[in-house]
């Protein structure tokens, strides 16, 4: 998912909502910077039917996946994250803080599980 501040530093906030397309667990998080600084990403989870997303729908509600002043991270250890989704889950994509970044991918990689 790519939020895009056109040119300046993004804004906190909900930017958009990706719906999941299969049964899946996520093993990975990957975020990439336009800059070397520091960004929080927050993603939020829920139902089709309950949509949208609240704060309260975390996948990460500790140790949100963040740069902390870098040009990337990536995330493999995802204790106490929610990381099993279904289909027609939808996720929400926003971030908490952000020291000057203008651009950021989020990335989520996938294992498909039966269901």
């Amino acid at each position: 998912y790519v939020i895009d501040g056109g040119g300046v530093a993004i804004v906190s906030g909900h930017y958009g909502f990706l719906e999941v397309p299969f049964n899946c667990r996520m093993d990975q998080v990957t975020i990439l910077n336009n800059q070397s600084a520091g960004i929080q990403i927050g993603i939020t989870k829920d139902t089709y039917a309950n949509f949208p997303p609240v704060s309260g729908d975390t996948i990460t509600p500790s140790g949100q996946p963040n740069t902390s002043g870098s040009w990337k991270s990536q995330y493999t250890n995802m204790a106490g994250w929610t990381t099993d989704f279904v289909r027609g889950d939808v996720l929400g994509f926003g971030f908490v803080w952000n020291s000057g970044v203008q651009r950021v991918t989020v990335g989520l990689s996938v294992v498909r599980i039966s269901g």
